[in-house]
């Protein structure tokens, strides 16, 4: 069983995401690319790589206050688009936990 925190939403979360050109450098200058081998290695060593994956968090373009990131995917699950809903009253899922009960 789950239960779920829901809290006012915010779009001020999106303002510390970089760009992604600034990701990409950030990744670049902290030399993120051997722990992301390693982690991948142990992904493989462990049967992981199936249900777990690594992303690089980044922006394309800014959210404004009344909006919110919607990613949809294709019926065959090889193509998804994130674009921004205009939204009124947002909420905001900022936790889940799973239990015993």
């Amino acid at each position: 069983m789950s239960a779920i925190t829901i809290d006012n939403y915010s779009s001020e979360i999106f303002k510390v995401i970089p760009e992604f050109v600034d990701a990409v450098s950030i990744f670049a200058a902290r030399q993120a690319a051997d722990a992301v081998d390693a982690v991948g290695r142990i992904f493989v060593e462990h049967n992981m790589y199936e249900q777990y994956g690594l992303i690089m968090v980044h922006r394309h373009f800014p959210v404004s206050t009344n909006e919110i990131l919607v990613e949809t995917i294709n019926e065959s699950g090889n193509l998804s688009v994130t674009m921004p809903w205009t939204i009124k009253g947002l909420l905001m899922v900022t936790k889940i936990t799973s239990y015993q009960g």
